[in-house]
């Protein structure tokens, strides 16, 4: 894959950000606070985890 320039790179975080959100609806509330689904980590740690570490990372970039 050749390197990406900026805005394709954004338009990619983007997209990959969309399919994750879509693969999480079905799922009821209750599941996203539920502990253990790695380690002792819930759904919820884990959007907020990779959230905190997208903004560092569009961050950087600018």
């Amino acid at each position: 894959m050749p390197p990406m320039n900026q805005e394709e790179l954004y338009d990619a975080l983007d997209a990959s950000r969309e399919r994750l959100l879509m693969a999480l609806e079905p799922l009821p509330d209750e599941a996203l606070t539920y502990p253990g689904v790695l380690g002792h980590w819930s759904v919820c740690d884990l959007l907020a985890h990779l959230a905190t570490w997208e903004a560092e990372l569009v961050t950087a970039l600018m």
